[in-house]
């Protein structure tokens, strides 16, 4: 993510966790990863702390009813490290009992994206995703775009910009969406429902989490219920195949069946060349069971 939203991402983490101490009488683990959170939140303009606050309120107010019990026996709120996330474990903020976790949530300031996965000739993204590696072909087709990044780059002495290239939309970006939809098209047909779920479970998460999304003095709160651990929201029904729809020269949409659609939009992470694109992961389709609630809320 970029600074600006990778800072709002960490303040609203921690208007969350203070919103829930708070509901559930428990204690603010105040660690680094705290320390790093409050100084985003502190760094702010106060209207845009003020619209945190209230979208955590509205948040701890409405887990607290449906997580009643839960919320009541908590005695610590951590929020977890970005390491982490690398892991697989997307939830920002737990509620605990005796280190124990008893749910958790990922905090996101308007943006809904679930990942920012890379690509680049260094990077097994088969391998890395769902423990299945790509072909010899996959590296075939993207070695010489990523060693044209990588030349460009060292040439200019690390100053080339992307903009500078010419036709980068079909010299670049195009071919890199191709292979990588070449690729996922042979590990769906060669490894089926198993690469399918496990594709699913890395970009959505290893753990169930309720995902609180705050926008403009209103809060969208989703129950990701993978595994049926969570008091509010159906447990989700897992896709078992998945199909691909390209979008343009650098979108690439997956259709997973029962009712999941994900997006994977290809972008330079940095306005600089370097050897490597970003994906932005999201959901533009889900199944009808999943809990989702929007709350609107006043901050005046």
């Amino acid at each position: 993510m970029a600074g600006k939203e990778s800072a709002h991402g960490k303040a609203f983490e921690y208007s969350v966790a203070c919103a829930l101490a708070n509901a559930a009488e428990a204690e603010l683990v105040k660690d680094q990863a705290f320390a790093n959170c409050q100084k985003c939140f502190e760094g702010l303009a106060e209207n845009l702390q003020t619209n945190m606050q209230g979208a955590a309120r509205e948040t701890a107010k409405f887990l607290s009813k449906r997580e009643k019990a839960r919320v009541k026996n908590a005695d610590a709120i951590n929020i977890q490290p970005d390491r982490i996330g690398q892991l697989g474990d997307v939830r920002d903020v737990l509620l605990c009992r005796k280190d124990k976790i008893l749910f958790g949530i990922s905090a996101k300031h308007r943006h809904s994206a679930v990942k920012h996965s890379r690509l680049s000739d260094k990077i097994d993204f088969g391998k890395r995703w769902t423990g299945y590696p790509v072909s010899e072909k996959y590296w075939e087709s993207v070695r010489k775009i990523f060693d044209t990044l990588r030349h460009n780059k060292e040439r200019s002495g690390g100053t080339a910009l992307f903009s500078d290239i010419k036709n980068k939309e079909e010299t670049v970006y195009l071919p890199i969406l191709a292979a990588f939809e070449d690729e996922l098209k042979r590990l769906i047909r060669a490894h089926g429902e198993t690469f399918c779920r496990k594709m699913f479970h890395y970009l959505v998460g290893k753990e169930d989490f309720y995902q609180v999304r705050a926008g403009n003095n209103v809060v969208h709160i989703k129950s990701f219920n993978l595994k049926g651990t969570l008091a509010w929201g159906k447990k989700w029904p897992m896709p078992t195949t998945a199909s691909l729809e390209r979008q343009g020269t650098k979108t690439l949409n997956v259709v997973f069946n029962r009712g999941w659609q994900v997006s994977f939009r290809l972008h330079n992470a940095t306005s600089r060349i370097e050897p490597s694109l970003k994906f932005d992961i999201g959901f533009v389709g889900m199944s009808t069971e999943v809990g989702m609630q929007t709350l609107d809320f006043q901050t005046s």
